[in-house]
């Protein structure tokens, strides 16, 4: 089903699909973010590309137009900003082990 585009609103690029996006899906839908979404085709990324600097997705595109890209550095942008990431050294480093495990497997 398609969503409304609303501009003030970041908007989440990636392909229909499972993969690098979920943790930040889940983590806007966890924290009762609002986001549009923006699906991208394998046919369509290659002429698509440029709009984001050349970066892989994911990409978030924030209201004033800074973009987030990949992932890892996203999700942990995100973590921090609603409070899902540790505050102890220790138990963040754990958690970015088993991130860096999960990222092996896309």
């Amino acid at each position: 089903m398609d969503r409304p585009h609303i501009k003030n609103w970041p908007t989440i690029t990636y392909f229909n699909m499972n993969g690098r996006a979920s943790a930040i899906h889940f983590m806007f839908e966890h924290a009762g973010q609002n986001y549009n979404e923006d699906f991208v085709t394998f046919q369509t990324w290659p002429g698509r590309k440029e709009e984001f600097g050349g970066s892989a997705l994911p990409v978030v595109t924030l209201p004033d137009g800074m973009q987030l890209a990949e992932s890892v550095p996203t999700s942990i942008y995100y973590g921090k900003l609603w409070g899902y990431y540790p505050r102890d050294p220790m138990k963040a480093h754990q958690m970015e082990l088993i991130i860096a495990k999960f990222t092996e497997c896309f």
